[in-house]
């Protein structure tokens, strides 16, 4: 199963702009860090309120410990467009190991505001590439407005996009295909590192999607006669991801019984620790109840009984 993490250096208890702040700004800064949403870049769609309502505090609470960081400046806010919070050291200690992971970290600003925090985020992102081979670069090479298309500019890509999906013939650009998967009418469909990176986005948490993808495409190589057009790939795909979740979900373990726990000499001669029935565990203890399970004294349960005595019948033993 694909896991989510992020790295923190054990240097920051050293670090003097960190350790300047409250511990309520820590916990905030910490948390932050290694928030679910969190983009591989170290940006961050969410508010100050809505962290407050994470964390179950108050909003004065949370804007004071906020502010703290602000200031140092640890992170950086812009709430004009969208609220969008940026660790601007965040790459520094999250470096890409491939240049696959570089194509994630551009796709990732599709889903941030427009605004001017992050066009100064991606242009910091771009410099801090400088120092890699061209692989690394070469997704940021475009400027930072390609990210951010209208809806028309948008359509035309996805069409561009769909165009470079198959290929009747092996695609001399192959270093970032995942899998292919044969279509209907011939076609092959590329399944790019930037889709996977998508849908690990989504299930990551629940499945291992690689493997699940992986067994998708399988399935298509082995029944023909079920193979899908390149536009419904996509779709399928989302399809078989969700139906892998769902049934992760269907076969998670039920809680054990309950044990009761009781000592030797409480119990009787029941050694050890084991399942015991309640009316085992209500005899060891010299508990008496009534009917309805209430419990009562030894008179209550005598007159229960009708006036017969219990313990005084089992101390004698068998009457003739």
């Amino acid at each position: 199963m694909a896991v989510k993490y992020r790295k923190i250096s054990v240097r920051i208890w050293s670090d003097k702009k960190f350790m300047s702040v409250s511990d309520d700004a820590k916990l905030l800064f910490v948390f932050v860090l290694t928030h679910p949403h969190m983009t591989s870049t170290g940006a961050l769609r969410n508010s100050i309120s809505g962290l407050a309502t994470e964390l179950g505090w108050t909003r004065k609470r949370a804007t004071k410990a906020f502010e703290q960081l602000l200031n140092k400046p640890l992170l950086e806010y812009d709430d004009r467009i969208g609220p969008v919070i940026v660790a601007p050291n965040f790459v520094k200690h999250n470096q890409p190991e491939n240049p696959n992971v570089v194509k994630g970290w551009r796709s990732s600003f599709n889903d941030l505001p427009e605004c001017e925090l992050v066009k100064n985020h991606y242009e910091r992102v771009k410099g801090f590439l400088k120092g890699f081979p061209q692989s690394f670069r070469k997704p940021f090479e475009k400027p930072f407005a390609e990210p951010f298309r209208n809806q028309e500019q948008e359509q035309e890509q996805e069409q561009d996009l769909y165009e470079e999906s198959y290929s009747d013939s092996p695609s001399e650009d192959t270093e970032d295909v995942f899998d292919k998967a044969p279509c209907a009418g011939g076609q092959t469909y590329l399944l790019r590192e930037a889709k996977v990176l998508e849908y690990e986005t989504l299930y990551g948490e629940q499945i291992d999607v690689r493997f699940e993808l992986h067994k998708a495409c399988q399935w298509l190589r082995d029944n023909p006669s079920r193979r899908k057009t390149v536009r419904g790939m996509p779709k399928y795909l989302n399809g078989w991801l969700s139906r892998a979740v769902d049934s992760a979900r269907g076969k998670r373990p039920t809680a054990p019984p309950k044990l009761e726990t009781l000592d030797d000499d409480d119990i009787g001669g029941i050694i050890g620790t084991r399942l015991v029935t309640p009316e085992e565990a209500d005899a060891a203890l010299g508990i008496k109840r009534d009917k309805s399970g209430r419990v009562v004294n030894d008179d209550e349960y005598s007159e229960i009984l009708g006036g017969i005595d219990v313990s005084d019948q089992q101390s004698s033993g068998p009457q003739a």
